[in-house]
This record gives structure tokens, C-alpha cells and sequence, in this order.
């Protein structure tokens, strides 16, 4: 047990700012490997692979794997890191977004103290450096974005109304996974691209193997992210 130094309380009995920036400073060190979660509006939780690379007064530097295109200064955000062998989740706000054709580089600092966070298993998680496809229809070679474990995100030319039921194939090492999925959300970024949120439909509807193939890549995808932030891969 940690006990907490009187010079370390504010007057109320809480953590001074200077010694919570150092708690910050601890737990989110230089090599840190971290996950952040944008909040929007479609209620999915994708996170996305990072490293911390800088810390100075409180203000952590992360470079992430791939560019992420939706934030901006000012924006909330949480923060997944594994401490004292479990996975905890902070929330924080973004204080510079720096992007390349390669990569995001964000500046953030922390706004409370780490909680345990919910199961892995139900997060959405990105699958864009894996470059995996999809046939949505008749249109082939669809760039997979992100998986769960009953849902997927995907790019594609052809367009499809909220509630539209489409055939979908996804193609993962060798294997094939077929079935329905329900169109969730649309966002139209050209007049022949939009991104997709799908929701898988039940296997004895569809017959087919899709929710099968969601939860095979979604776990592989989840390990990979894993393994590569810890260094074995």
C-alpha cells in the first residue's frame, strides 16, 4: 500500500495538480503502448494502436499506426493502457493533431485518474493496416476498416439506404465468410465513395458463415494490435 504524503493534498484532501501531472507522467511514459477511443455519435468503439513517444508537463505525444482523419484540438477522447496487469481507460482531451500520409502524431493530456475498463471483446477494432477487403454485393475488393464481433465498417462506390440488407463475403487468410449484413449508418465522402457501418445478420437467416469470420478476425485483429504494441510481433 501506496500512503499519500500531506504535502501531496490540496487543502480538501485531493491530489495536488503538480503530483496528479506526475501520476500522469508515470503511467503514460515514453514507450508506453496505448489505445485511444474517439467518441462519436454512431456509438462504436474503435480503438486505435498507439505509442507515447514524448512527455512534458503533463502533455503526452503519441504516434499512431495509422492517420486518423476525425479529430481536432479540444476533443474528447479515452485512452486504453495496460497498468499493474490490467487494462485501464482514462479520459483526456486532444491538444494538437499532426497528420501524414503515413501516420497521426497527437498531443493530449489526461483530465482523470485510470479506471478498469470494459472487456476487449466488445470493442471494434481498426483493420486498416491489415489492408483486408470484402465483396459488398456485386462490387469487389471493398477495404475493410474495422470489425466486432456482430458488425464491420467498410468503404465502397455503390450506394445503400440505413436498413438496406446486403450479401457480404469477407476474405481472411484463405477462408471466405458469407452472409447478410444490415446497413447501419451511411456517410457519404464522394459521389462514389461512402463508409458503411454494417451490422451482421443472424446466421440461421442468412445461412451463412459471417458472424462466424466477424469474431475470427475481430479476436485475430485484437492479438495482432496486441502483440505488435508489446513488441513480439
Amino acid at each position: 500500500m501506496r500512503y499519500v504524503r500531506s504535502e501531496e493534498l490540496s487543502p480538501t484532501g485531493d491530489m495536488t495538480v503538480t503530483n496528479r501531472k506526475a501520476r500522469e507522467i508515470a503511467m503514460l511514459h515514453i514507450g508506453t503502448k496505448m489505445f485511444m477511443q474517439i467518441p462519436d455519435n454512431s456509438g462504436q468503439r474503435i480503438l486505435y494502436p498507439a505509442t507515447v513517444v514524448e512527455v512534458v508537463d503533463g502533455i503526452i505525444t503519441a504516434e499512431f499506426d495509422t492517420p486518423i482523419v476525425a479529430i481536432e484540438a479540444e476533443q474528447e477522447v479515452f485512452v486504453y493502457h495496460d497498468m499493474y496487469q490490467e487494462f485501464m481507460k482514462q479520459s483526456a482531451v486532444v491538444d494538437e493533431h499532426i497528420e501524414t500520409e503515413t501516420q497521426s502524431v497527437i498531443r493530449f493530456h489526461t483530465t482523470s485518474e485510470p479506471v478498469s475498463a470494459e472487456n476487449r471483446q466488445c470493442y471494434r477494432v481498426s483493420t486498416i493496416i491489415a489492408d483486408l477487403v470484402a465483396r459488398l454485393g456485386p462490387e469487389e475488393a471493398c477495404p475493410l476498416l474495422d470489425v466486432s464481433a456482430t458488425g464491420f465498417a467498410l468503404f465502397a462506390k455503390h450506394k445503400y439506404n440505413i436498413g438496406n440488407h446486403v450479401e457480404v463475403t469477407l476474405y481472411y487468410e484463405d477462408e471466405e465468410y458469407s452472409g447478410l449484413g444490415c446497413v447501419q449508418s451511411v456517410r457519404t465522402l464522394s459521389k462514389e465513395r461512402f463508409r458503411y457501418g454494417f451490422l451482421a445478420v443472424d446466421d440461421k437467416h442468412s445461412q451463412g458463415n459471417l458472424l462466424k469470420g466477424l469474431k475470427v478476425i475481430n479476436a485475430s485483429a485484437q492479438r495482432e494490435q496486441l502483440q505488435r504494441l508489446s513488441g513480439i510481433a
